[in-house]
């Protein structure tokens, strides 16, 4: 018997089909990396412009933090700084009648550089603000009042403060030795300086405060005897009058002319902020007259502008005109405050003539130098050939100064 395999057609694709499946594949295939692409680039141009504005707003953000605290601790009950000049001694280094307030502006050279702000303020923590007034000697009969005739003789020692009452005072604060506002000895003419001091020891039963004076001290330990200096000095006016008239006087305690106070303050500090020669937006924290401490707190900020908010007089806290310049520091009230950052990234995104688009104009910081002249000022950014390369967003705030503002008696 003759057996055979039967055979069964089957279907397939053709060449021809083949072909035409794979060019569909490829047009799918061609169609999604084109729209992929486009996302990516979408995705990287989005990033790039919320990083400039995060750099921008960090930037904001610290100013706002200090602007908050400047005064703290050092202003009176018209808002304004209690001394207008300050003598620090710390842990070995002086600065003596340095100009001191609240805030304080340096402006750039022309409107195509950064402005420079600096803050001041007391470290509030476990400060108890207490004031006293300062004798030259405490009466022997009578202990509620100073005895300005010094007839009972000098302190003990160079370091004890002999003052109207030791409550509220106690030993590792830090303190600060007011002298009249009015008293404006020759040949200057000028309000004394103040000077900030450690309280070492507080004599209760003799009513004298000890600001022991160190040549070493434990800086980390918060040592008050870091803010003396050492018995040599070096201070030319501890309070800026000695008690025969003259300016010309060591560090001692017998010098301290009548009618100063002793108020507690906490430890001093500046704040500065401002843009480096790399685009790094950098804060400095200096206590005393120490060396600051430099961080970077932000990358690729352009431009910092600041300027004042000032009131019609101290006693007024409405913002009636915004100012490069402050000839009366009572009637600072506010700041205001614009930062341009930049993307980090070059965006590759070019015209048919090869140059970049991710910016065809340059931006504008709004605050300008010379006052009267236009606000809308471009950046010139062409220090970078490829400047049009990045993104750019500009953040503005007004930042009150709170403790200024509790101390002003009319909100008109």
């Amino acid at each position: 018997m003759k057996m055979g395999v039967k055979l069964h057609k089957q279907a397939g694709f053709s060449l021809v089909e083949l072909l035409v499946a794979l060019i569909i594949s490829f047009l799918i295939m061609f169609a999604a990396l084109g729209s992929a692409s486009f996302y990516e680039a979408n995705r990287r141009n989005t990033i790039g412009g919320n990083t400039a504005l995060e750099n921008a707003m960090a930037s904001v953000a610290n100013i706002q933090k200090d602007a908050r605290m400047a005064g703290l601790g050092i202003t009176g009950s018209n808002g304004i700084a209690t001394c207008s000049t300050i003598n620090v001694y710390y842990n070995g280094t002086t600065t003596n009648a340095t100009a001191y307030s609240a805030v304080s502006i340096t402006k750039g050279a022309d409107d195509q550089t950064s402005d420079q702000i600096t803050f001041a303020y007391s470290d509030p923590i476990g400060t108890v603000p207490v004031s006293t007034l300062v004798c030259k000697n405490r009466n022997k009969d009578n202990q509620d009042v100073c005895d300005d005739t010094n007839a009972n003789g000098p302190p003990a020692a160079s370091s004890d403060i002999p003052v109207l009452s030791t409550v509220g005072f106690t030993a590792s604060q830090v303190a600060m030795l007011v002298p009249p506002p009015d008293l404006k000895p020759a040949p200057d003419k000028v309000p004394l300086p103040c000077t900030v001091v450690g309280i070492t020891a507080v004599q209760d039963a003799s009513s004298r405060i000890q600001i022991h004076p160190t040549n070493n001290c434990n800086v980390q330990d918060k040592d008050p005897a870091c803010w003396n200096p050492p018995n040599a000095g070096p201070f030319t006016k501890l309070t800026g009058i000695c008690n025969d008239g003259t300016t010309d006087c060591n560090n001692n305690t017998k010098n301290i002319p009548p009618g100063t106070r002793l108020m507690t303050t906490g430890p001093i500090r500046w704040v500065t902020y401002r843009i480096n020669d790399q685009q790094e937006f950098e804060k400095i924290e200096q206590t005393g007259s120490a060396a600051g401490l430099t961080s970077v707190i932000a990358e690729n900020v352009v431009m910092l502008r600041v300027q004042y908010g000032l009131s019609a007089s101290a006693s007024s806290s409405k913002i009636i005109k915004w100012s490069n310049t402050a000839a009366d520091q009572s009637t600072v009230k506010a700041i205001r405050v614009v930062v341009v950052g930049r993307s980090p990234q070059r965006v590759k995104d070019k015209n048919a003539a090869g140059t970049c688009t991710a910016t065809t104009a340059a931006p504008t910081h709004g605050l300008i130098v010379t006052e009267g002249q236009d606000d809308s000022i471009a950046i010139d950014l062409s220090s970078n050939p490829d400047w049009r390369c990045f993104y750019y967003k500009t953040t503005s705030m007004t930042v009150p100064l709170k403790n200024i503002l509790m101390q002003t008696s009319s909100p008109n």
